[in-house]
């Protein structure tokens, strides 16, 4: 048990990896919708509450009644505008969880904050979604420490103590069982989701992630980023290492080369294996010219002891040209187009690179 409880403790967020599964999906637009219209579900009911209790609560309570109201606006505006980033949704959630507790403690109807207290779970289930144990830890124990002050409050103030344990447990299953529940699925998936990802050898991404993070890429390209560049890699001579020294060596350099793809490579850039001794990078350029990542890759394969060398393909297309929903279609016309180019290099002898701009490609 302890080691299970140990492996969640540690366990890191999947913010970003959440954000990109969206945003791959295209469905952006409507997790924040979701979102912003559960937090204003929250505001209005927060309104009602604190206009009929308005004239049973003194100066203080009524205006961190309102304040909290505030809050809650404030959290739904920050959904509303842009998907915002990781600092911005710890904040949400330390922010509404402020909300809601001060909603809960101001109520002069102890039950009607017992109750409230169940809005916790709108925090609780996108921690788990998207942020840490740690995270998940402080929400847990706010909504304790929350459920513990109402319930003595409810208790000590002549209500019945068996009801107010009872819809404190009810809100600590709601809270905190329900959403440690589903940390542990999501982390789970989403750790099969990243594997799945990955070729098993390399570690690089594998073909079909390599094109959905490449439409992902396209989207949130950069200034300065004009030209997307796709470099095939394909190793000379591979089979016959692997018919001479065995299969344990062959595998041995084609671990070399995937380390060697990730060093040479930029920022921005997606390196993958997309088949047997095949590799492909996609990097974002400035101009037309490829740059020095395709030389620099053969340059590093041929000085590898495994007496293979490679043959490299380089295309590259404007990006400006092209509209979103062509992405797709637009990264397989550089795609075939690096490959033929890297055919090319082949039939010339191998260890060099061929490169050629593509201007007409729908």
């Amino acid at each position: 048990m302890g080691v299970h409880v140990g492996n969640w403790w540690r366990q890191v967020d999947h913010f970003d990896w959440f954000h990109e599964y969206m945003q791959s999906r295209r469905l952006l637009h409507v997790s924040r919708g979701v979102i912003v219209i559960v937090t204003v579900s929250l505001v209005a009911v927060a309104i009602a509450l604190n206009l009929s209790q308005s004239d049973a609560r003194g100066g203080l309570a009524a205006a961190l009644g309102w304040t909290a109201v505030a809050n809650g606006i404030g959290c739904a505006m920050l959904w509303l505008i842009s998907w915002p980033s990781r600092f911005e949704s710890v904040a949400f959630v330390v922010m509404l969880d402020v909300s809601i507790a001060i909603f809960c403690l101001v109520q002069t109807k102890q039950m009607v904050g017992l109750v409230g207290v169940t809005a916790f779970a709108v925090t609780g289930g996108y921690i788990a979604c998207c942020h840490t144990s740690r995270l998940m830890a402080y929400h847990i124990a706010t909504v304790a420490v929350v459920g513990a002050i109402l319930g003595y409050r409810y208790v000590t103030g002549g209500g019945d103590a068996f009801l107010a344990l009872a819809v404190v447990a009810l809100g600590q299953v709601i809270n905190t069982l329900v959403p440690f529940w589903l940390q542990f699925v999501v982390h789970t998936l989403g750790g099969d989701v990243v594997d799945s990802d990955r070729d098993p050898l390399t570690g690089l991404l594998n073909r079909r992630a390599l094109f959905q993070r490449l439409s992902v890429a396209l989207l949130s390209k950069r200034a300065g980023e004009e030209f997307l560049s796709v470099s095939m890699i394909d190793l000379d001579r591979f089979k016959n290492l692997n018919d001479t020294s065995g299969h344990d060596v062959g595998d041995k350099a084609l671990i070399a080369v995937g380390d060697i793809l990730r060093t040479v490579s930029p920022d921005r850039t997606l390196v993958g294996r997309i088949g047997g001794e095949e590799f492909l990078i996609a990097e974002f350029l400035d101009s037309e010219h490829p740059g020095p990542v395709p030389q620099d890759v053969c340059d590093a394969i041929d000085r590898m002891p495994y007496r293979v060398t490679a043959s490299v393909g380089a295309a590259i297309g404007r990006i400006a040209d092209v509209s979103p929903r062509e992405f797709e279609d637009f990264v397989f016309a550089l795609y075939r187009n690096a490959d033929r180019a890297m055919y090319e290099a082949k039939r010339n002898g191998g260890n060099q690179i061929r490169h050629l701009v593509v201007t007409e490609w729908r």
